[in-house]
């Protein structure tokens, strides 16, 4: 079993506050690994807070070939780039607090919403347990539209793929969405379904 890395060790990493060094001559590099991330429940309370009682650990491992960003605004929890034959993908993490960020339905309806829905397809929904975490995600086809909440892209993008998912646990519940070309997403279906289905919550120590 890999170890899991702390959140903030990573971050560090990822800002160049260290090198590995070059493997020696003749020497083949070692084989890349998923990105292994740890996320805290609760999060880091903003400068000058106070962090909320109570929460756990949801831990869960990029796909091989993800790569881990620094989140570009304070409502997500992390975020990684999906590379792919259409051109990149993003994945999104967001937590808003234990018991926060509003019932399933409401989620999944929401980013049903957030395409326009490709003609003859409908959006694809599975739900699942795993770990003692439920599992609710849909899979969405068609064109991405811009949001009102300014985010995502300025003009609609045909051609693109949606996930949306929501676990659901003590600590919870956790949102992942996930958005790109059609041909990146369409390949890395299974990937982000394994993603899913490896997330677990660290016991209390």
């Amino acid at each position: 079993m890999r170890p899991f890395v702390p959140l903030f060790a990573l971050a560090l990493l990822a800002a160049g506050c260290g090198e590995k060094p070059a493997p020696p001559a003749g020497d083949a590099a070692p084989a890349r690994q998923p990105a292994v991330l740890s996320f805290e429940t609760p999060a880091p309370p903003p400068a000058g807070g106070m962090a909320p009682a109570g929460g756990g650990q949801l831990l869960f491992a990029l796909p091989a070939g993800w790569t881990s960003t620094p989140p570009s605004s304070s409502m997500r929890l992390a975020q990684a780039q999906i590379p792919g034959p259409g051109g990149e993908g993003d994945l999104v993490v967001f937590w808003f607090g234990e018991g926060g960020g509003g019932g399933v339905e409401d989620n999944l309806q929401r980013w049903i919403g957030q395409m326009e829905v490709a003609p003859g397809t409908e959006p694809r929904r599975e739900k699942f347990e795993v770990d003692g975490l439920a599992v609710t995600w849909v899979d969405v086809a068609g064109t991405l539209l811009p949001s009102n909440m300014g985010t995502g892209p300025a003009t609609p993008q045909p051609g693109s793929r949606l996930f949306g998912a929501v676990i659901e646990g003590p600590g919870g519940p956790w949102f992942f969405k996930a958005t790109g070309p059609e041909a990146t997403l369409a390949a890395e279906r299974e990937a982000f379904v394994a993603l899913l289905k490896g997330a677990r919550l660290r016991p209390n120590s």
